[in-house]
């Protein structure tokens, strides 16, 4: 058992007061949206500093991966690699005022996606519809897939028989690895459908929000079962990335505000079924619904609410804390001996976009907290982004996650649009902040740089299909006429 001291809350107090402070700095000396800026500061907090201000108020923290004797140093650290990343995010915007010459960045991504603000059916919202549906059946259709490899029987995706985690600690052959890399995209699908409901909710008035608002919680549902098939501790992420596409695009008004909220407090609820009853029921999206129609109260209430004191939350309650597996980390792996230029190239090759499949090196830097904390072959236990990151570069992790802030900016100018394009990089932007606090760089890494390949490449390929385009129109313009 952990009792914090009074120098660990003020230091997480201090961490959310500077990152607000900071964003309110931002907010105020820039024109644009800070959308990503707000939700990875939201994020970030709840990560790394949520725990210490429940634990102050419970006066207790109980956690099998905490090492008491590294929480002081694991928040300095959160909070040195967090300021870095909202310093990339000012420079960044620094950099857009004093740019005389360049085009401002929304230029530059409308030309390079081909948006325009007066193309036609930009923000229909029957057109966003289509999107979510189209997503959510891809989704359901992978989901089936999955179940009849791995069991061979689709009703496996209502009622499983297999034990949840089952498989991970096996040597898998090679056309497993392929599909599980398949599969791994289901859940990113069905978290892009949820952006486009949620996109399309707000270009609707507030009668038509309520017409199209059984369709889109069914939609959400479908987007959302993935992770509700293995009882995920993000299993109404799909609920939470609806109501923040809503939050991001919609226009003001009281309904607007009602609908995310309810959106908001879905997930979350969701979310905590996924982590606490997934000890007391079988893997299935029946499952998991009856878990939530009915939960064992008594694993729920222990898990939320504080049992050894008067505080009203018990620490446990916070499903995304990463402070206790980052104390952990530090603890057991310590700093890559080879210095940081060496942990830089390892980092680099953890971040290229290659399949896991065709690379020969490690990619999970560190120590193993499964084999550290002997649950290895029962249990697997992740390792947030920011403590591999501690130990291939120290302190000089600030370098790259000042280029990451600089991204945020760019993610945050673009966000505006409510294009295809600008909303799978907002989804895979805003999967990388929440999965960079439950697993590694490796995972952290996909939906981010592959929201930065869309970024760069995407434009490139438009041109050249528009420039084709133009050449076929010219030579059958110079055939009629001949």
């Amino acid at each position: 058992m952990y009792t914090p001291q009074q120098i660990d809350l003020q230091i997480a107090i201090f961490s959310g007061g500077l990152f607000a402070l900071i964003a309110v700095v931002v907010k105020r000396i820039t024109n644009g949206p800070t959308a990503i800026l707000t939700l990875f500061m939201s994020f970030f907090f709840i990560q790394y500093f949520l725990s210490i201000v429940i634990a102050f108020g419970a006066g207790y923290w109980v956690s099998f991966v905490m090492i008491p004797e590294k929480i002081t140093y694991s928040l300095y650290f959160a909070l040195y690699c967090g300021s870095a990343i909202v310093g990339g995010y000012f420079a960044a915007t620094i950099q857009e005022k004093n740019s005389n010459t360049i085009r401002s960045p929304i230029a530059q991504f409308r030309d390079r996606m081909g948006v325009t603000r007066s193309r036609k059916g930009e923000g229909s919202p029957q057109k966003h519809l289509r999107n979510a549906i189209a997503l959510s059946s891809a989704t359901l259709l992978l989901l089936f897939l999955e179940a009849l490899w791995t069991e061979g029987d689709l009703s496996a995706v209502f009622e499983s028989n297999l034990p949840r985690g089952h498989g991970q600690f096996e040597v898998r052959s090679e056309i497993d690895k392929i599909l599980e890399v398949l599969f791994a995209l289901t859940s990113l699908i069905g978290l892009l459908g949820a952006l486009f409901v949620g996109r399309a909710l707000a270009t609707l008035s507030s009668s038509s929000m309520l017409a199209y608002a059984p369709l889109s919680i069914f939609l959400l549902l479908i987007c959302a079962a993935p992770l509700m098939h293995s009882f995920s501790r993000a299993s109404g992420a799909a609920f939470i990335f609806g109501a923040i596409s809503l939050a991001v695009y919609r226009r003001r008004g009281i309904l607007s505000f009602i609908v995310l909220s309810l959106f908001a407090l879905t997930g979350v609820y969701l979310s905590i079924i996924g982590i606490t009853q997934r000890s007391v029921a079988n893997m299935g999206v029946t499952s998991f619904l009856l878990s939530a129609i009915k939960p064992d109260w008594s694993t729920l209430e222990g898990f939320i609410f504080s049992t050894e004191s008067a505080g009203p939350l018990a620490p446990s309650a916070n499903l995304l804390d990463a402070l206790g597996p980052l104390s952990a980390s530090i603890h057991f792996s310590g700093v890559y001996d080879a210095g940081p230029i060496a942990g830089l190239i390892w980092l680099l090759g953890i971040l290229q976009p290659l399949p896991s499949l065709f690379l020969e090196f490690e990619l999970r830097p560190g120590a193993r907290l499964s084999k550290a904390l002997g649950t290895f072959g029962s249990t697997g236990i992740t390792t947030p982004a920011l403590a591999e990151l501690h130990y291939l570069m120290g302190y000089w992790a600030a370098f790259p996650l000042l280029a990451y802030g600089a991204f945020l900016r760019k993610v945050d100018r673009i966000s505006r649009f409510g294009g295809r394009l600008p909303l799978i990089i907002l989804m895979l932007t805003l999967a990388g902040i929440v999965i960079g606090g439950h697993s590694g760089i490796r995972a952290f890494a996909r939906p981010t740089i592959i929201a930065l390949i869309i970024y760069i490449f995407a434009g490139k390929l438009y041109k050249l299909g528009r420039l084709r385009l133009d050449l076929r129109l010219r030579t059958i313009s110079e055939q009629l006429h001949s």
